[in-house]
Order: C-alpha cells, then sequence, then structure tokens
C-alpha cells in the first residue's frame, strides 16, 4: 500500500515539474533569465524522480518486466542469452548512476542560482545571458566528474 501511494506520488511529482518546464520554456514572456534555469532544474528532478520510481519498485523486476536486457541484448550489443544476467546488472548500476547524476545536475543548478542572485545584488546592470553559458558546462561537467569520482571509488573497492 505504501508503495503504492509513493508511485502515485512520484507520477503526480513529474507530472507537475514537466509542466512547470514546459510552461517555462514555450512561453516567450517567461524565457527570461532565470526561469529557464529553473525549467532545466524541473527536468532533472524529474529525470531524477523516474530513476528514484525505478529504484523503489526494485530495477530488477521492472528490468525483467520489460525485458529491456534482451532488447539491448539482441541490438546493442549481439550478445547470447547467456550474458544477458550482466546486461541486467549494467542497467541496474545505469539506473544508480543517472539517480546520481540528474540528482548533482539539479544540486549544481540550484547552486549556480543562487550565485547567480548574489552577482545579480553586487551588479544589477551585468547582463545575465553572459553567465549562463558557464552556469551550464560548469553543471554538466563538475557533475559528470563527481559520478565518475564516486563511482570509480566505489568499483576499485569492490575488487
Amino acid at each position: 500500500m505504501i508503495t503504492l501511494i509513493f508511485v502515485a506520488l512520484c507520477c503526480l511529482s513529474m507530472f507537475g515539474l514537466i509542466f512547470i518546464a514546459t510552461t517555462i520554456l514555450y512561453s516567450k514572456k517567461l524565457n527570461t533569465h532565470p526561469q529557464p534555469m529553473i525549467a532545466y532544474i524541473c527536468i532533472a528532478e524529474a529525470c531524477m524522480s523516474w530513476n528514484a520510481l525505478i529504484q523503489v519498485l526494485n530495477p530488477v523486476y521492472v528490468i525483467c518486466y520489460l525485458n529491456s536486457f534482451k532488447i539491448l541484448g539482441y541490438t546493442l550489443f549481439k550478445t547470447s542469452p547467456g550474458d544477458w544476467q550482466d546486461l541486467a546488472n549494467a542497467q541496474c548500476m545505469g539506473n544508480m548512476i543517472f539517480y546520481s547524476y540528474f540528482q548533482l545536475i539539479s544540486l549544481t543548478l540550484n547552486l549556480c542560482l543562487c550565485v547567480d542572485l548574489i552577482l545579480t545584488i553586487y551588479d544589477p546592470f551585468s547582463p545575465a545571458y553572459r553567465r549562463t553559458k558557464f552556469y551550464y558546462i560548469f553543471c554538466g561537467t563538475a557533475s559528470f566528474l563527481l559520478v565518475m569520482v564516486i563511482f570509480g571509488i566505489g568499483a576499485k573497492q569492490d575488487n
């Protein structure tokens, strides 16, 4: 029962986040400086909610129910049915990696939003569009590097 309530809340949350993001990105009036960053935060949060939902529902169950490891085995990797367990394990690990990545994207975008508010207070006439490309580059690379460090260290400790 609790899992069903969590699934319902997660789906409503994802629907709300995607609705906010599309409203911001497709409205000309709302497409000024801090709002697109808020829309990208909403998209990252929706992706993180999806991965959290898969994690709560047990990724092995979802992967086996959808037979996605067979689809990957037949199409991308052209593996035999004996190697499908490795593909299922890789998809479980991929779910954890993407959950961490989208969580870090959301956190770094929020950090950049706060830094931008502080910079705007100190220099209100500086155009914000000059800084936003650096924010997006920083968020993507910092999150990617942090995920590589986190899961790279975890892989070394397992061996």
